[in-house]
């Protein structure tokens, strides 16, 4: 069973952030819950269906989860031009509050999605009792991240024939995404994103990537060595499945069956460790 809700206290006394729950059998005892972070921009909206049938896959094996909305984007309030990785960063601490309360559960594992994975990561260093992460697709480098954003936003004005400004050929400061603005603050904080150079509190790390793209093959490679080389213990899956965040898989039955499985099996183990 699933519900909907608004929580959040930034500023006090409003909730703010827009959260889902899905619940397990009222007799079930579950050692843990599964928080997932979003993916951003239109690659949220592309993955929602695969998170929602994921949420429902964890049920059916008396895992509960809750999905959210960063401030700023889906259902939560606030404006796009309002979010940067930090604030991303804050709504998922609360969200591990509000998970942590709802199931009183003392473990989470955060799944990160796209960029979910960075967001997941920074608020895991910040807690400091998150020891499992599940990686989907990670974004890697901001920067390539930035760019593939920037060509994506050009592409649909194209089709609108409405020509980007000599100012966005050149830069991302103002693009729009969602009809929206993304901040200045938020396109340098993409710019220094290193997934791979990042603190990592957690010890215990899934990773999924596809093998059809050499470049984020390359990219999982040099993030799982460097957190071996952190001793974390890293468990890496990469198959031959497609995007789960594109436009084709947004309105078509396709969900990422493969990764589904992986994780499922994953979690279970940790359940029964």
């Amino acid at each position: 069973m699933a519900r909907a809700f608004f929580f959040g206290d930034r500023p006090p006394g409003s909730a703010h952030l827009f959260g889902t729950v899905t619940h397990v059998s009222p007799s079930a005892k579950p050692a843990f819950a599964v928080l997932m972070c979003h993916a951003f921009s239109e690659e949220r909206q592309k993955s929602y269906r695969s998170t929602y049938l994921f949420a429902r896959q964890l049920a059916s094996v008396g895992i509960p989860s809750m999905r959210f909305d960063y401030f700023g984007t889906g259902d939560s309030r606030g404006n796009l031009s309002d979010v940067t990785l930090h604030s991303m960063t804050d709504d998922t601490v609360e969200a591990c509050h509000e998970i942590r309360e709802r199931f009183q559960v003392d473990s989470i594992v955060l799944l990160g999605v796209r960029l979910g994975a960075a967001v997941a990561t920074r608020a895991a260093n910040r807690l400091g009792d998150i020891d499992r992460m599940i990686f989907w697709n990670p974004v890697i480098e901001g920067r390539r991240f930035l760019r593939d954003l920037t060509r994506t936003e050009a592409m649909i004005n194209l089709a609108r024939k409405k020509r980007p400004s000599a100012e966005q050929k050149v830069d991302v400061t103002g693009i729009e995404v969602d009809a929206d603005t993304l901040s200045e603050t938020m396109a340098s904080q993409l710019k220094e994103l290193d997934l791979a150079s990042e603190t990592q509190f957690a010890s215990e790390f899934l990773v999924t990537g596809r093998k059809s793209d050499k470049i984020e093959t390359r990219q999982i490679e040099n993030l799982v060595g460097s957190l071996a080389a952190r001793d974390k213990r890293v468990c890496c899956w990469t198959g031959e499945e497609r995007e789960f965040w594109s436009s084709r898989s947004m309105y078509d039955a396709f969900y990422p069956r493969l990764t589904f499985e992986t994780s499922i099996e994953w979690l279970t183990k940790q359940r029964n460790t």
